[in-house]
């Protein structure tokens, strides 16, 4: 009898486990693969200029990180702090939300508050129309209040309509451990010799003796090729992976249309530093040493950064007092985009939280002057805020950013005279 009572309550637990798999099957079959974007919110940056237009293009992205825009402008991915990474797709010249992530990415870290790391940067491949390649920085915690900085590779794969993140790869691990902010951030493609590579910043997790020592991956800018092995060419260090040492912490690096590469590396309190010029050699030939030269006080990061590949030096811009530059991009070969993301966790306007256009000027010294062509409005005033992850449509020009706080991404279109 007892027997029997026990085989009549595994059999209605498989019929209840059945039914709700079936439910949850129905669900997801009749669930649509896109949605609609609408925004009933009221826009809390605004545009300074005559002509430059900002509204809010999708909320619900909770703490986003990084956007990228795929080069023929028909998908944009916004990864965020805790891993997922949203898709959204123009479809008859409409952007539309895909209902599933591109993909999820498992960190074990809690997000923001009370850590800022987590999933920091999303890289499209320097081949990636051709390889599919996206690189997900990121910093993953197997054991609580431990933090290791990493590079996984996904494959951009279109199943159908969908756009979904496919064979993820662990490329690359540092050898040395991170901390809950200072960690592996943003990072661009380029082409070494012919071949795919991903050159990314670390930062050196609140250890500044760790910049400058040779034998430690914190504090640097690394040099990777597109599958973790060590990069082409000959190269400047023992430890082959490493182009550039005295870093402080480097949020973002962006390509120009002609090759050269602006960095920002945050000070503690004064002088944000604004690197730009020729950071990596694609011949190869890496065999001069950068030095950022930080090493724990300010006074270093006030000396100009020496440029390895000709004369003058590769500071392009200061600021005095840190407004903390978190995303660049290129409009062209001499207008550039820097968000400021301002000080962290404060609900107030400024300092930072706006979108500089800075004009890049040649001669004997580079130079660049900076216009706002964003900024915090005043209902803003008293929110949570910090802006983050810019991106650039280079389709139509619009530019995009996202709102690690609001958990929304704006929309910038610029006319005018901008």
């Amino acid at each position: 009898m007892k027997n029997r009572s026990f085989l009549l309550v595994i059999l209605s637990s498989i019929l209840i486990l059945g039914t709700f798999c079936w439910v949850l099957f129905l669900k997801q079959k009749n669930k649509p693969e896109f949605t609609a974007i609408t925004n009933n919110g009221m826009p809390l940056y605004k545009g300074v200029g005559e002509g430059v237009a900002v509204t809010i293009f999708v909320e619900n992205v909770a703490q986003v990180t990084d956007i990228e825009i795929t080069p023929d402008g028909q998908t944009l991915l916004a990864a965020t702090l805790t891993g997922k990474i949203y898709a959204f797709q123009k479809i008859d010249g409409q952007w539309l939300r895909q209902s599933d992530l591109f993909f999820d990415l498992e960190t074990f870290q809690p997000g923001f508050p009370p850590e800022e790391a987590g999933l920091t940067g999303i890289v499209l491949g320097a081949d990636f129309e051709k390889s599919g390649d996206v690189f997900l920085n990121y910093s993953f915690s197997p054991i609580k209040k431990t933090y290791k900085n990493r590079v996984t590779r996904i494959n951009f794969t279109k199943l159908g309509k969908k756009i979904i993140g496919l064979n993820p790869k662990l490329i690359f691990e540092a050898n040395t451990d991170g901390s809950p902010a200072h960690q592996i951030q943003d990072g661009v493609g380029v082409m070494i010799k012919n071949s795919p590579h991903i050159l990314f910043g670390i930062g050196e997790g609140f250890e500044a003796k760790r910049a400058l020592d040779l034998t430690k991956e914190a504090g640097k800018l690394v040099l990777i090729k597109a599958d973790g092995n060590s990069p082409e060419g000959t190269r400047p260090y023992a430890n082959s992976k490493l182009q550039a040492i005295g870093l402080r912490n480097p949020p973002d690096l962006t390509l120009s249309p002609s090759g050269q590469i602006a960095l920002v590396d945050t000070g503690p309190d004064h002088f944000d530093r604004l690197i730009y010029g020729r950071l990596v050699d694609t011949n190869g030939e890496n065999v001069k040493r950068f030095n950022f030269n930080w090493d724990g006080t300010e006074k270093s990061l006030e000396k100009n950064v020496a440029n390895p590949f000709g004369s003058g030096n590769l500071t392009l811009y200061k600021w005095k007092e840190t407004e903390t530059p978190v995303a660049l991009n290129f409009l062209d070969d001499k207008r550039l985009l820097v968000t400021l993301f301002g000080k962290t966790g404060s609900k107030e306007n400024k300092p930072g939280k706006k979108i500089l256009l800075g004009t890049i000027t040649e001669g004997l010294a580079k130079k660049i002057s900076f216009k706002t062509l964003v900024e915090r409005d005043g209902n803003g005033e008293g929110q949570l805020s910090q802006p983050i992850g810019t991106a650039v449509d280079s389709t139509t020009g619009d530019i995009y950013f996202g709102d690690l706080m609001e958990g929304r991404i704006y929309k910038v279109v610029i006319g005018g005279e901008f």
